[in-house]
């Protein structure tokens, strides 16, 4: 499977045109208008970690190779590379036509500013620098406060950027895609201070595009013209709108006032086998969390009789509409793979089938054996985003179908998850790398559910602390085989990605992991 994919380009004739409708002439400004259901934390992309920033950094700025249209990785603000022989050390010459929005070069030492900042402030975002991700030598001391920023594996060489490995790790080039990856000019960050990336002024482009204004609702990008590569891109403008609700984004998508969104749900039904929707994979997973403090979540057989009920093949078409596929893991597919580029998917997949009859008699024994009528448990929920309360009844639904379960709903801003009897858990992988699906199993050695396995503990430690990408590999490997033994997330679905996209819009490229999408390509016609 592809890592990244390019959504389908669409150049149809205006009378087939669905959605949005161009009435852009050769002379006209073209204005691209991107509705999104969350909101920017930061545009600092030292800091920046969650989909809706990184997404927004991805358009004014940009790293040393990119993905093209064709998902193909190719030099960006780097002219070219080379390898050492063991795969650990690569050594980027830098194009001297890159320029930030202010005039100034982009240079090698932009990138070792930008790295060494990320680690010094030991954001979220800087664990990518870490064994966690790309592997930088020296960055796991860093991130940890063991070491000074200064012991970072990468140096300036003849104006060529240095780039030191832990080991050798083919997630390397695929994360030097992603923002915190990205320079950063030191001179104009040190002189705006704590107001670096608030404000229009206070930032940098050396992207396709620069931020003209910035509100809690609407970032607006134009066109910058120092960008080495900005005639590839015939779009002036882009508006970049958040906090819309999937009901509005439908009913924008219709309105012709958006180009381009995400959709889900029953009303995202009327799109199927029009030109104007696509159905995608994406790295998203849905887990049912136990909390195994509950007497009867504790209760090993009582984990297994709920995911035996859950029809995870229905949850495409009964629920989402948007090409989610039922789990057969804690990892979804196309993520984590060896030195052979075997995914883990391909190497295990659990079969996790719905049983409704052997579920249904083994908790006719329980009920006998705790004295109860039914169990009944509350499943929380968060309300950022619109599948986990569709999600979240087709659960209630399934559990409920032998009206052995009672199971009542709560929707919250944040997820109590230590607290929760049963809880909805979403995961989207930062990079390419199984442990963000496993890391909430192993907080301070033990879950958010409280969890505990010291076998699964040895398993994650030695997959954090391995020198080897194989190592590692086969470490989360058996730390997910410990946890699917012990239902210690009960795995839902991989959910897919709905898109609705105006037919004129083409280069448009959809991530599978890290930053959803990239805009250095993308074209109206």
């Amino acid at each position: 499977m592809k890592l990244f994919k390019k959504i389908v380009t669409l150049v149809l004739a205006m009378s087939l045109m669905t959605g949005c409708s161009l009435t852009n002439n050769a002379d006209s400004q073209k204005v691209f208008n991107f509705a999104d259901s969350g909101y920017v934390t930061s545009l600092d992309a030292s800091k920046a970690i969650d989909e809706t920033s990184t997404n927004v950094i991805q358009a004014f700025g940009d790293g040393l190779y990119a993905y093209n249209v064709k998902s193909k990785l190719k030099p960006a603000i780097a002219k070219s590379k080379k390898v050492s022989e063991d795969g650990k050390t690569y050594t980027f010459e830098i194009r001297k036509n890159v320029k930030w929005s202010n005039g100034d070069p982009v240079t090698a030492e932009d990138f070792v500013y930008a790295w060494k900042r990320a680690l010094s402030m030991r954001s979220e975002a800087s664990k990518l620098l870490t064994s966690y991700g790309a592997a930088i030598a020296g960055a796991d001391d860093i991130y940890k406060g063991l070491k000074p920023v200064d012991t970072l594996g990468v140096y300036v060489k003849n104006k060529k950027l240095v780039v030191h490995l832990q080991y050798k790790t083919t997630r390397f080039m695929d994360l030097v895609t992603q923002p915190v990856f990205f320079p950063l000019n030191q001179k104009f960050v040190e002189e705006q201070g704590d107001k670096y990336a608030t404000s229009p002024k206070t930032l940098l482009s050396c992207g396709t595009y620069k931020v003209s204004s910035i509100s809690k609702d609407k970032i607006v990008l134009k066109k910058n013209k120092t960008c080495y590569f900005a005639k590839k891109s015939n779009i002036d403008q882009v508006n970049m709108l958040f906090g819309i609700s999937n009901d509005e984004k439908i009913k924008l998508f219709d309105e012709g006032k958006i180009d381009f969104a995400s959709v889900t749900g029953e009303k995202a039904k009327k799109y199927d086998e029009k030109d104007s929707s696509t159905a995608d994979n994406d790295s998203v997973m849905w887990d049912l969390v136990p909390n195994f403090k509950d007497q009867y979540l504790s209760d090993l057989r009582v984990r297994e009789a709920m995911s035996s009920l859950l029809r995870r093949n229905k949850y495409d078409k009964n629920v989402l509409n948007d090409g989610t596929q039922k789990a057969e893991g804690l990892l979804p597919m196309g993520i984590c793979f060896n030195s052979q580029k075997q995914f883990m998917r391909d190497a295990c997949k659990y079969k996790l089938k719905y049983k409704k009859k052997d579920a249904k008699k083994s908790l006719k024994k329980l009920l006998k054996e705790y004295k109860l009528k039914k169990f009944t448990f509350t499943l929380t929920y968060t309300k950022d985003y619109p599948q986990a309360k569709l999600i979240a009844r087709e659960i209630k639904k399934d559990l409920e179908s032998t009206k052995q379960f009672k199971v009542y709903l709560k929707e919250v801003n944040t997820v109590d998850y230590e607290q929760a009897e049963l809880s909805l858990l979403r995961i989207k992988g930062t990079c390419n790398d199984a442990y963000d699906y496993l890391a909430p199993l192993a907080v301070n050695n033990q879950g958010i559910n409280h969890y505990a396995s010291n076998e699964f503990n040895n398993f994650f430690t030695t997959a954090t602390n391995a020198q080897s990408q194989d190592e590692r590999y086969y470490a989360f490997l058996n730390a997910e085989r410990v946890a699917m033994r012990d239902y210690a997330f009960i795995p839902v679905i991989h959910q897919g990605q709905r898109y609705v996209i105006n037919v004129s819009v083409t280069g448009l490229i959809c991530n599978f992991s890290g930053a959803p999408y990239s805009f250095r390509y993308m074209s109206m016609h």
